[in-house]
């Protein structure tokens, strides 16, 4: 008996690297298929929101003397989370801006007219996991904006597509098991030139920040 034990003792102490690797790999398997049911079963999902999104108004251009006031709309939204912490969502709603001419002595305060246009943003959020009711997340992609609709002044002028970088900064919180209230805060870097046969008059800075409030659906 305590020869099998003694040459047991041998086979472990000469294969303990491939047994320690062995377990090693193991442990790394199991933990892997914990880890892939736990992200089966909770972290893909489907979530749908709307938002009252308020835009803040701009007096950016180039040359200056152009005002851009601030627009309220409602922007649809459609997520779908990649892994446990990372989502991509594509939102886009319509906004109207009041546009004034506020060079000073001349036609100071004078409306242009206005202008509509369709932002839609591509976004990667990172979701930081933590337990409770509310969920966090951080948002970076990508924005384009086209001009579809004129009115005024602004009729008789071409305003180019807009495209550029957008952040968004926001929160959801679970009200019941499907059912959620989100905030959100976003900026993108909006700009457009306005031509008028075929000469550039101005560039505009549209949506400098946006606030978002509103619901969602997870399924």
């Amino acid at each position: 008996m305590n020869k099998i034990f003694t040459q047991i003792k041998k086979q472990i102490i000469k294969h303990k690297t491939q047994y320690l690797i062995a377990f090693y790999l193991f442990q790394v398997l199991h933990v892997s298929n914990l880890q892939a049911q736990e992200f089966n079963q909770e972290s893909l999902y489907w979530t749908v929101k709307t938002r009252l999104i308020l835009t803040g108004s701009s007096d950016h251009s180039v040359p200056a003397g152009y005002m851009v006031y601030s627009s309220l709309s409602f922007e649809p939204s459609v997520a779908r989370t990649l892994t446990k912490n990372l989502a991509l969502e594509l939102n886009i709603r319509i906004e109207s801006h009041e546009i004034d001419s506020m060079t000073v002595g001349i036609n100071e305060g004078l409306a242009l007219g206005s202008v509509e246009l369709i932002p839609i943003n591509l976004i990667f959020q990172y979701r930081p996991f933590i337990k409770g009711n509310v969920l966090p997340y951080l948002g970076i992609g990508i924005n384009y904006s086209i001009f579809w609709e004129k009115s005024g002044s602004l009729n008789s002028t071409d305003l180019s597509p807009g495209f550029g970088p957008s952040v968004q900064l926001g929160m959801d919180v679970d009200l019941r098991k499907n059912l959620l209230l989100n905030f959100q805060l976003s900026w993108n870097t909006l700009r457009t030139d306005i031509k008028s046969n075929g000469s550039k008059l101005a560039n505009l800075k549209i949506d400098p920040l946006a606030l978002g409030i509103g619901f969602g659906y997870r399924f």
